[in-house]
């Protein structure tokens, strides 16, 4: 069962992963238990009554939701504020550990062109763009690029392979399409998710990443591992070097 994890707001199996998200490594609550509660007092009842005790649990629910739900409005505000001041703030929360990657790239990664060879699987690059327009949400000298990628089907097998994008000499991660859709919904249609790179699946479409400067340099980076979390292992990488062109894209002005 696929889920949305309440701390990074990654897509992750359930099941697969007892529950834990190989992001973040937050330990979420299966939404398929409700939580129950015995009642007070002898044979389950309590108070004066089943009538009484509906009552006083109507009058509970309305009061919870009276002060739930300005409390969820709030919160809510001010993460779509932190999103537009901080410039990607989910994105560049993700940043934060990604630049201690760049000692390992170097004397590890197989340089290839034009695409990569996963466990079988054929994987192309078709494009890497400078998405002029995208300026919403961005710190000021920042930049939303995207990279294309076409991935053939293949027999499945667990893994837990992520794409970085090298440039300027630090790593960034792409975005996920719910990040992506707080601002640019037009875009996260298109976006390739983690859980999509790690299907069996033929699949195409575009990871974006946001940029504190135009890219330099520039290289998408695929670091090949097993396991999720704290038993992630990292068995190999290969990085393809890319040149961007400037690009208009639909959708590109965001919700500014």
């Amino acid at each position: 069962m696929l889920m949305r994890c309440e701390g990074c707001g990654r897509m992750f199996d359930y099941e697969k992963n007892d529950g834990v998200c190989p992001g973040c490594g937050r330990f979420c609550q299966n939404p398929d238990l409700s939580d129950s509660s015995g009642a007070d007092g002898p044979g389950g009842t309590s108070g004066s009554g089943p009538a009484a005790a509906a009552g006083a649990d109507a009058a509970a629910q309305t009061g919870s939701n009276a002060v739930v739900w300005p409390v969820l409005f709030l919160l809510l505000a001010l993460l779509w504020a932190g999103v537009m001041v901080g410039g990607f703030w989910l994105l560049r929360r993700q940043q934060a550990s990604l630049p201690a990657r760049a000692a390992f790239a170097s004397p590890v990664a197989d340089e290839v062109s034009g695409g990569f060879r996963c466990r079988g699987r054929a994987i192309a690059v078709t494009g890497a763009e400078l998405l002029r327009d995208c300026r919403a949400g961005l710190p000021e000298g920042g930049c939303l690029v995207r990279v294309g990628l076409r991935l053939d089907e293949t027999a499945w097998q667990e893994n837990a392979d992520c794409f970085y994008l090298q440039s300027g000499g630090c790593f960034y991660q792409a975005s996920d399409s719910y990040a992506l859709e707080q601002i640019y919904p037009a875009l996260a249609r298109t976006a390739l998710d983690e859980y999509e790179l790690q299907s069996p699946e033929a699949v195409e479409g575009w990871l974006y990443f946001a940029l504190p400067e135009p890219p330099a340099d520039a290289a998408l980076y695929l670091e090949q591992a097993v396991g999720y979390g704290g038993e992630r292992r990292v068995s190999g990488a290969a990085v393809c070097p890319l040149r961007f062109v400037e690009a208009d894209a639909e959708g590109g002005d965001g919700d500014a």
